[in-house]
């Protein structure tokens, strides 16, 4: 035996004193993805990208780490799922690319040489589509400076 057919909802109607907000379901009266915001059904992840330093000379290591977070209705949760890893140059040129697993902790380690080739300025690191961190690439030299003491 089946009970008597629940219809659709159509509205969402949401009170609070004399305050009242009215949200219609089958519309997107606001376009979300315009603003950045996801409304799709996955759930949300939290990622952080970091280096070991923030500014690298040309042909520098940089040291990239990266913890991986998924939001869900028990709290954040390690990502374990393999990720896209790529990281532009500061003229949005792919230099690197590459598909890693994260560890049973949700983290991420890997390394980015640069190639003296490349230019200087900004790196962006992405991961699963995400901008998630950067670095800077400079032509640097320590100023050159000499102390001296002299006895009173």
């Amino acid at each position: 035996m089946r009970g008597p057919a629940i219809p659709k909802a159509e509205y969402v109607v949401a009170r609070a004193g004399n305050d009242v907000a009215i949200l219609e379901l089958d519309e997107d009266p606001i376009s979300l993805w315009r603003h950045n915001v996801n409304y799709g059904r996955s759930e949300p992840s939290l990622i952080h990208v970091f280096t070991d330093r923030g500014v690298y000379r040309p042909g520098d290591t940089a040291h990239v780490k990266a913890t991986l977070r998924r939001t869900t209705v028990e709290g954040l949760r390690p990502q374990l799922d393999p990720v896209q890893v790529t990281i532009r140059d500061s003229h949005d040129r792919v230099v690197f690319e590459k598909t890693l697993t994260p560890t049973p902790y949700g983290t991420l380690s890997f390394e980015y040489r640069h190639r003296e080739r490349d230019p200087l300025g900004r790196y962006s690191v992405m991961v699963a589509g995400q901008a998630a961190g950067s670095f800077q690439v400079e032509s640097y030299r320590p100023a050159p400076f000499e102390l001296g003491i002299q006895p009173n």
